[in-house]
């Protein structure tokens, strides 16, 4: 199934979407290294609440995102340079912002962090921090 996830609603509405994810069991939402594509007037926050407003209790949102927190901005302008003249600009945005996309659900272990930090590869890799950095976190809904 395609759609643009900018608009939730055509994709609600095709008829393989019911058939293809059973709402009244726990389900699996993932927004791994896309919501950096979507603008702020495409309410990427409204994107998510759409896609999480049916998930039963035992649910789980799963999101990555390049930040600004902690990121050199020369860095950040090289990124947004590279994507200006794209079909989706990249933009960074900060902890809270992020974290924000978690409403109603609780994070677990080991919470929003960056990427380098999620187990197995805390623990087996010892690298210098990357240039840009990504957040990600995995949250259960209660």
């Amino acid at each position: 199934m395609q759609g643009d996830i900018r608009q939730p609603d055509g994709i609600f509405a095709a008829p393989e979407f019911s058939q293809l994810i059973d709402f009244s069991q726990p389900v699996g939402t993932l927004f791994v290294a896309v919501l950096h594509f979507i603008t702020d007037e495409d309410d990427p926050g409204g994107i998510v609440r759409a896609f999480t407003r049916h998930l039963i209790p035992g649910s789980h949102l799963a999101v990555s995102h390049i930040t600004s927190d902690g990121t050199n901005p020369g860095v950040i302008a090289t990124v947004q340079e590279a994507y200006a003249k794209a079909s989706a600009p990249a933009v960074s945005r900060t902890r809270a912002e992020i974290r924000a996309f978690f409403s109603g659900f609780d994070l677990i272990r080991p919470g929003l962090q960056d990427v380098t930090q999620w187990f197995p590869y805390a623990a087996v890799f010892r690298t210098q921090q990357p240039a840009l950095r990504f957040l990600a976190g995995i949250g259960r809904k209660g």
